[in-house]
């Protein structure tokens, strides 16, 4: 009987070392579980900060603007000041799409988080279910008869302390449950919270978006007053005529500079700067009848339509000779590809541009956005071929693509 009553005794402590054991090593799971590369709260604070800036520019711009909207000797002014609230637009819309991208990926986090959390619980659970199991199927074993069958005085205070530390284990299981289910319930109403504020943030987007459809509408009014209202706004469209012919002296200037530096140049391809399936052209390059005023009026590019944020590739490899903004061109891009001959690429969203003066680019880099700054009337590429200082019909530079195109002037 006695030896009986010692092997049930042997099994019970022998089981509840074995949860001692899967016990102690809890926390080290815990620890294995980790994100590298978190999104943190901090990071989304930092983009709302950024977010107030622009919109205190944004309020900036448009006070300057209503301080000359009337004011017809300043229409080139006021579509700067336009061009500058849709790039201004176009920065806060990037800045939402980040904030959601964070959102989202903390949401993602959170989820793993709690699915981990979750866990751990069922675990735990799991744990306290054996150690009551145990406990039942060793009915006749309880920590006084551990203690009372103890050969010493020295075994007694051994197994005293044995029993001690089970007691606090069992406690230890308890609190973690209660922790993990605390966790869980704040880990849900953070993604909760989160999921609200990725919804209010999606609002803002769609705010913004047409509020820079509003800003294009305003700014294609305004260079449309400017074209048929030509001698009302004489001052304007003599600017523009003056630009473009100098914007065309500089880039000869700019090759000969180039040329005497030995800077690298392309093959003499040229490939479509857009991607493929936008062919539809818009306005023809040359001498041609304005529709309205019924005035002559050389075009001196191609005008292709593509939608906003529209990729704009290098039609060849080449040095960037000119990077800058216009009242004309808008934002724009020259690349010198030898042999006397650029190409111009204008209209691009402010701040889209992703090369300076100077840089070397290959065929196919993406070097700007499609957009609508200057003198633009909706979103498109204005592409010019010149060579020695004369402008060419870019169509002539794409034979193998003239049954794609669609042409509608």
């Amino acid at each position: 009987m006695v030896k009986k009553q010692r092997s049930r005794q042997k099994r019970f402590a022998a089981v509840l070392a074995l949860i001692l054991a899967v016990l102690l090593l809890l926390p080290l799971i815990a620890t294995v579980v980790t994100s590298a590369g978190a999104v943190t709260q901090s990071e989304i604070d930092a983009l709302r900060g950024n977010a107030n800036e622009i919109a205190a520019q944004r309020k900036e711009l448009e006070r300057k603007l209503a301080e000359i909207k009337n004011d017809k000797s300043k229409a080139l002014e006021q579509k700067k000041l336009l061009d500058d609230q849709m790039a201004n637009l176009e920065r806060e819309i990037a800045n939402i799409e980040k904030q959601i991208d964070a959102y989202n990926a903390l949401i993602a986090e959170k989820e793993a988080e709690i699915a981990v959390a979750q866990g751990k619980e069922e675990a735990q659970f799991e744990l306290f279910c054996q150690r009551a199991r145990a406990m039942e199927e060793d009915e006749n074993v309880s920590y006084w008869s551990i203690l009372f069958s103890a050969a010493s005085f020295a075994d007694l205070l051994d197994r005293f302390a044995f029993v001690n530390e089970i007691i606090e284990y069992d406690n230890a299981v308890m609190e973690n449950l209660v922790a993990i289910r605390k966790q869980i319930e704040d880990d849900k109403q953070t993604l909760e919270e989160s999921k609200a504020e990725v919804e209010k943030v999606k609002e803002q987007k769609e705010a913004s978006k047409k509020a820079l459809n509003s800003k294009v509408a305003e700014a294609q009014a305004l260079v449309n007053e400017i074209k048929e209202k030509e001698d009302e706004y004489a001052a304007a469209a003599a600017a523009i005529k003056k630009e473009e012919a100098a914007v065309l002296a500089e880039v000869l200037r700019l090759q000969r500079q180039l040329d005497a530096q030995n800077a690298p140049k392309g093959d003499g391809t040229y490939i479509w700067p857009l991607p493929a399936g936008y062919y539809t052209l818009t306005s023809k390059f040359g001498p041609r009848t304005h529709p309205i005023t019924g005035k002559f009026h050389n075009h001196s590019g191609t005008d292709i339509a593509a939608p906003r944020n529209t990729p704009i590739y290098a039609a060849a490899s080449g040095t960037v000779s000119v990077s800058t903004y216009g009242n004309s061109y808008g934002q724009y891009v020259v690349i010198y590809h030898g042999n006397g001959t650029s190409t111009l690429y204008a209209h691009m969203i402010i701040g889209s541009q992703t090369v300076k003066a100077g840089d070397t680019v290959t065929q196919g880099q993406i070097i700007g956005r499609v957009g609508t700054s200057g003198s633009s009337t909706g979103y498109h590429l204005h592409l010019e071929f010149q060579v020695n200082g004369v402008r060419k019909d870019a169509e002539s530079y794409y034979p193998q693509l003239d049954s794609k195109f669609i042409r509608r002037y």
